[in-house]
C-alpha cells in the first residue's frame, strides 16, 4: 500500500435522460442481450479487452478488464440487484485502474414507453475515493456511452420487434444455440437404447434421467410441462431465461417423435418446431403456439427455416444429442451452455467425441460467457469461435504469452 495517498471519498449523483426513436422492447433487447449489448457498451478500438463476461439476472456478475492503447490497466466489475422486464434495471459497479480503487456506484435505469419511443431515466450515486476519479468525469463518460446506445439503436423500429419483419433483419440478431445436461465426464444419457417400446427399462433412460434430475423441480420447467408446484430458485431462472430467449427450435425425429404423446397437446416450446428428418410428414399444430414442421432438405435447411421463424429471438437446438454434434460439426452452432452435473456415467452417449469430426490436431474453441454454479449442476456457457489447429508453444520460455 502506497502511504504517501492521501485518502479521501467523495459522494455524488447525477441523473441522464434520453429519449430514444425505439420501441422499449429494442432498447431492453440491447440493454439485456449479450451480443446487442458487446455492440455499444465498448471503450472502443484504443482498448484491448482481456476479460469480458456479462450475466443478466438478479445476482450475476458483469466483468470488463483489460489494457488501454500505451496506457493504464482497466477493471470494471458489476453485481444486478433488481430487475423488472422492459421496466428498470438497478445494478452496483466499482471501477479500477492500474489496481487501484476508484469508485463504488449504484445505478439505476428506468424505461417508460413514450409513444413509439422509449424515455430512459439514468440516476447514478457513486462515492470517488482519495481524488483519482470525478462524478463530472463520471458523468461525461456515461453520456458517451448513453450516445452509443442511441447510436444502436438508431435504425431500429417497431417492426424489428414484431412478429412480421424481414429475413434480414432476423438474421441480424438471431443466433444459434443449444444447451444439455451432461455427466462430468461428459455423457448426455447412458448407453443407446434402440427399442422405444422399452427406452424407460434401458440404460440410456436411466444416464439420462439422472444427469437432468437437477430441472424437475424447478418452477419454470414445472410450469412449462403443465405441472403444479416446483421451487423459484438459480435453476428456475437460468430453465426460464433458456425458454424466454428460444423464438424457434429445431430438433431431430427419435427426439420429436419420442416426445410426441408425452408432451400431449400442449408441448413445452411454445413457438415453432422444425424436425431434421428423411421421412416427410405434414405438419403438426399444437396448443400454446407450437408446431411441427418435418424438414427434409437438411439441417442447414431446418435452421435458416427457424431463424425466419424465430422473430428477432434464437434459434434453439433442442436435439438430441446425435442432431447437435451435427450442428457442431457444420459450424453452423454460436452458443453453447452445457449443465455439467456432479455425477460421473462411465459409459453412455457422448456429446463431445469423434463425431465432430476434428483432425489430430485441430479444437474448436470456445470463449466462456457465463458460469453459475449450484449445489445440484454448474451451468457453463460459452461462445462458440472456429476451427483451430492446436500448436505446441515453449512451455512458459516465451517472452509473450501462449495463445491459441
Amino acid at each position: 500500500m502506497n502511504d504517501t495517498i492521501e485518502r479521501s471519498q467523495t459522494h455524488a449523483t447525477f441523473v441522464i435522460e434520453r429519449t430514444y426513436p425505439a420501441p422499449v422492447e429494442a432498447v431492453w433487447h440491447a440493454l439485456s442481450d449479450n451480443d446487442a449489448r458487446d455492440q455499444w457498451f465498448s471503450a472502443g478500438s484504443a482498448f484491448d479487452a482481456h476479460e469480458k463476461s456479462h450475466e443478466f439476472r438478479v445476482g450475476g456478475h458483469g466483468t470488463e478488464e483489460g489494457q488501454w492503447h500505451g496506457g493504464p490497466r482497466s477493471r470494471f466489475l458489476s453485481t444486478y440487484t433488481d430487475i423488472v422486464d422492459r421496466q428498470r434495471i438497478v445494478f452496483t459497479y466499482d471501477m479500477w485502474i492500474d489496481a487501484r480503487h476508484l469508485s463504488t456506484s449504484l445505478t439505476t435505469i428506468a424505461l417508460e414507453h413514450d409513444g413509439d419511443q422509449t424515455r430512459l431515466t439514468y440516476t447514478e450515486q457513486g462515492v470517488h475515493f482519495d481524488g483519482l476519479d470525478s462524478a463530472e468525469g463520471r458523468e461525461e463518460g456515461s453520456r458517451g456511452l448513453l450516445d452509443q446506445l442511441g447510436s444502436y439503436l438508431a435504425p431500429a423500429t417497431e417492426s424489428q420487434y414484431s412478429p412480421v419483419h424481414s429475413e434480414r433483419q432476423n438474421s441480424a440478431m438471431t443466433i444459434v444455440t443449444a444447451q444439455m445436461s451432461v455427466s462430468v465426464d461428459g455423457f448426455y444419457a447412458g448407453p443407446k437404447h434402440t427399442d422405444m417400446q422399452t427406452w424407460l427399462e434401458g440404460p440410456e433412460a436411466a444416464g439420462f434421467f439422472r444427469v437432468t434430475r437437477w430441472a424437475i423441480d424447478a418452477e419454470a420447467w414445472r410450469q412449462r410441462l403443465g405441472f403444479k408446484g416446483g421451487e423459484q430458485n438459480t435453476n428456475s431462472e437460468v430453465i426460464a431465461q433458456t425458454f424466454e430467449s428460444a423464438g424457434a427450435y429445431v430438433m431431430g425425429r427419435r427426439m420429436a417423435d419420442g416426445g410426441e404423446i408425452p408432451w400431449g397437446t400442449n408441448p413445452p416450446f411454445r413457438a415453432p418446431v422444425f424436425v431434421v428428418t428423411n421421412r416427410p410428414r405434414p405438419t403438426l399444430q399444437r396448443e400454446g403456439g407450437t408446431s411441427f414442421t418435418y424438414i427434409t432438405a437438411g439441417i442447414e435447411s431446418a435452421i435458416e427455416q427457424a431463424r425466419a421463424a424465430a422473430n428477432g429471438k434464437n434459434v434453439a437446438i433442442a436435439g438430441g444429442g446425435t442432431l447437435l454434434q451435427q450442428v457442431i460439426k457444420l459450424g453452423l452452432l454460436d452458443e453453447l451452455e452445457l449443465h455439467v452435473v456432479p455425477v460421473i456415467l462411465g459409459d453412455g452417449m457422448r456429446l463431445l467425441g469423434p463425431e465432430l469430426g476434428l483432425d489430430s490436431k485441430e479444437g474448436i474453441e470456445l470463449t466462456p460467457a457465463r458460469i453459475i454454479a449450484t449445489p445440484d449442476v454448474t451451468h457453463i456457457r460459452y461462445k462458440v469461435n472456429d476451427r483451430r489447429l492446436l500448436v505446441l508453444d515453449n512451455r512458459g520460455r516465451d517472452e509473450e504469452p501462449a495463445v491459441a
